[in-house]
């Protein structure tokens, strides 16, 4: 049982990079463990990926312009954040391209 709590993590960690966040495209195949077809990403599913991605990127922008406050850049610091808060994310659903697929063979015969 332990095993398959760790796999459950690993996948989750995964699941929540900014790199498998922007692969999530609609109308792209889901793949299982082994590669085999599991279905299709959805419109839903690639709008949360895209809000989700957004959050993401505005955390790690407002992480920056603190940094830049913080040593001492107060001017920079409020024109990144002027802007940042001008121009909300775009969330952008993307059409499908040819993704490479993900294959985990070595995990699977662990949890089998």
């Amino acid at each position: 049982m332990q095993t398959v709590r760790v796999l459950s993590v690993a996948l989750s960690a995964y699941a929540r990079r900014v790199m498998y966040l922007r692969g999530l495209v609609a109308g792209a195949a889901r793949v299982d463990l082994d590669g085999n077809p599991a279905g299709e990403v959805t419109a839903k599913d690639a709008e949360y990926a895209a809000a989700k991605l957004a959050e993401i990127l505005a955390s790690r922008e407002a992480k920056r312009a603190a940094a830049v406050e913080t040593k001492g850049a107060e001017r920079i610091g409020k024109q990144v954040a002027a802007t940042a808060a001008a121009a909300p994310p775009v969330i952008k659903v993307l059409t499908l391209k040819k993704r490479p697929v993900l294959r985990l063979p070595a995990v699977r015969q662990q949890c089998g």
